[in-house]
């Protein structure tokens, strides 16, 4: 698993990113 695309994901399901 990519380290940054981890990132991203767990970003994603806190709220922090929305794309």
């Amino acid at each position: 698993v990519d380290a940054h695309s981890n990132l991203g994901n767990l970003m994603k399901a806190q709220g922090l990113i929305q794309e």
